[in-house]
């Protein structure tokens, strides 16, 4: 049994390093269905790859009248490691929600992985001078799973983020060769000079120094990533900060004005004259009425602080809000977003006459999507370009 199983070890073996990279990660739509595909395709690959080899080489049988070269026969064996690692790679892309970049990732980490174990049963066996790291024997077992399982804590947990891995192609592409070259070319090289034991030491030390390159890469990309949205953040706080100013200095005058009319209020006989006086400060006071309620506490601030812009210019604004429908996006994008386009509809508002300004906004959700619509009235000759 130990010889019939013996093709499909380094494929499994790969298969599982390769597994535990993508386990953070989350599966495409029919996704089960997608990895069952790909799964078949790659055992069927490793099937055939396990009866060709041997069939090319002969396999001690001098009945064959033809024998596949010596190097045109490695050539093959690498071949056949490169397309059985390719077929992975496009499994992760095909079956997960993630980037090519990031398929390329996890393809050349769980390489890395399986080559690291490898190297350390080359080691525990010339250390021992024995075969006790040998495939399907217990030690095997436990230096494979021993280090899938610390790879899987020191790495996938600390370098997957959101179910994303925060790379870029040129990086991801660079860790796929430099670990293709040191785990093929290299391993063939000690193979066919006689010094695999040491080349258990270098492929261990330079894999790993691959791994903990890319990973610490990963890192700095999340924190620079993070500084920059803090740099964001801290714009956006400026920019309220100075519009809060703002309204604060409007509702200073509105105060300033409203002492001055309660106290011609006090003198003013006339019904008429009086009665015009009280709806003018009805109409200060209305400016504390801008507080809005959608239920996002975001959406909330963003159109309180444009209604009372709004006031000050004379715009109506109204429409049909659930702000509960927006928990899915950041706060910064929110922001950003009825940010701009308030600001450019209070913009286009002050170009036209007083009585036409207005701004409706309507966030509803239909058919399991959701519908943001601001509109405004505006003076001037729109343009088209390619339909927008």
């Amino acid at each position: 049994m130990e010889e019939w199983i013996q093709p499909f070890v380094f494929p499994l073996e790969l298969l599982f390093a390769v597994i535990i990279y993508v386990l953070p990660l989350r599966l495409r739509s029919r996704g089960v269905l997608r990895c069952a595909l790909v799964m078949a395709l790659f055992l069927l690959v490793a099937s055939a790859d396990a009866w060709l080899l041997p069939f090319l080489s002969g396999n001690g049988d001098e009945t064959m009248t033809y024998q596949l070269p010596a190097v045109a026969f490695q050539l093959l064996y690498i071949a056949g490691f490169v397309v059985m690692f390719l077929i992975l790679l496009f499994g992760i892309w095909y079956c997960f929600d993630v980037e090519g970049r990031e398929a390329v990732l996890c393809a050349a980490m769980g390489y890395a992985t399986e080559h690291i174990a490898y190297c350390l049963r080359i080691l525990v066996n010339g250390v021992t001078r024995s075969h006790i790291a040998d495939s399907i024997r217990p030690c095997y077992l436990l230096i494979h799973f021993g280090v899938y399982l610390i790879f899987y804590f020191v790495f996938t947990r600390r370098m997957a983020k959101e179910h994303h891995y925060e790379t870029d192609a040129v990086s991801s592409m660079q860790m796929m060769l430099v670990t293709l070259f040191v785990v093929l070319l290299m391993s063939l090289v000690a193979s066919a000079f006689g010094f695999t034991f040491w080349h258990g030491v270098y492929g261990l030390i330079c894999c790993l120094f691959i791994m903990i390159n890319e990973r610490n890469h990963i890192q700095q990309w999340n924190l620079q990533k993070e500084m920059t949205e803090k740099e964001r953040l801290w714009m956006m706080n400026k920019a309220q900060y100075e519009l809060s100013r703002e309204n604060i200095e409007l509702i200073n005058r509105k105060c300033h004005d409203l002492k001055h009319q309660i106290g011609a209020l006090r003198t003013i006989t006339d019904v008429t004259e009086r009665q015009q006086l009280v709806d003018s400060i009805e109409d200060s006071v209305m400016i504390y009425d801008s507080i809005l309620h959608t239920g996002n506490a975001i959406v909330d601030t963003v159109l309180t602080e444009k209604s009372l812009i709004c006031n000050e210019y004379g715009i109506r604004m109204h429409g049909m809000i659930d702000g509960k429908l927006l928990f899915f996006m950041d706060a910064v994008d929110i922001y950003t977003l009825f940010g701009n386009a308030l600001d450019n509809a209070i913009e286009a508002n002050r170009k036209v006459a007083e009585d036409k300004r207005c701004i409706s906004i309507l966030i509803h959700e239909k058919v399991n999507l959701i519908f943001i619509q601001i509109e405004n009235p505006y003076s001037g000759q729109l343009h088209f370009r390619h339909g927008q």
